[in-house]
């Protein structure tokens, strides 16, 4: 820009002083033109602004080679947004599907919680009642705990009565081998009257009555227990 400016200027100046020159042969016509001024002012500005003219002509292509490769990357580039923007479409895509699936998986889950909840609901209305019945069975079980009590306290009881009937028996039983020793001591080897009496078989065992037939003298319903018509068979 400096070297057209410096060639525009002395353009400028050359022609200035040729209408100088014109001006003053018109009014002295011996006026002569300075070649050694016009001339290189002429031409110099000429070549000047040729000069600069093919310097700006260079530095417009480097510009334009420079615009061009500029504009050659942002191609490249725009290119590389819409692979990316391609690829984003496609993530975009892939995530609504995964959402939908999301959001599917989450109205069955909570489809399912709330069937849980009500069965769940429903668990705890059967755990009251469960309660409720636990309380009673323990109640049962209270109450059966004290009969059991009662009744083993009740068989104690028997239990001491029965060793003490036992020992009583077993007395009898010593008492009735004594008392048939002394009957076989004493008893009478003869024939039976038709009056004879037994008080029990030990006694008719004793007098040699057993086993006693009905219609034998001593005979009595007492001693035969099982009615078959002979008393103390065994």
């Amino acid at each position: 820009m400096t070297l057209f400016f410096l060639g525009f200027l002395a353009l400028i100046v050359s022609l200035i002083y040729l209408i100088y020159h014109f001006g003053m042969k018109i009014k002295k016509k011996e006026s002569t033109l300075s070649k050694k001024l016009f001339y290189p002012l002429l031409f110099g500005g000429l070549v000047l602004m040729i000069f600069s003219f093919s310097s700006l002509d260079e530095t417009n292509a480097l510009q334009l080679q420079d615009e061009l490769k500029k504009n050659e990357e942002l191609l490249n580039e725009i290119k590389t947004l819409k692979d990316e923007k391609e690829e984003l479409i496609v993530q975009a895509e892939e995530l609504n599907a995964t959402k939908k699936e999301l959001e599917d998986e989450l109205a069955s889950n909570q489809e399912t919680l709330s069937s849980n909840s009500a069965e769940l609901e429903k668990l705890k209305n059967s755990a009251k009642e469960y309660e409720g019945d636990k309380e009673e069975l323990n109640k049962e079980i209270d109450d059966l705990t004290s009969k059991i009590e009662d009744q083993s306290s009740l068989i104690s009881e028997l239990e001491e009565e029965k060793s003490s009937l036992q020992a009583q028996v077993e007395d009898l039983e010593t008492t009735t081998v004594s008392t048939n020793e002394d009957s076989s001591n004493t008893s009478i080897t003869g024939p039976l009257s038709s009056n004879a009496y037994f008080e029990n078989c030990d006694a008719a065992k004793a007098a040699g009555a057993a086993p006693v037939r009905r219609g034998d003298p001593g005979y009595a319903k007492h001693l035969d227990r099982d009615g078959d018509g002979i008393g103390c068979e065994w």
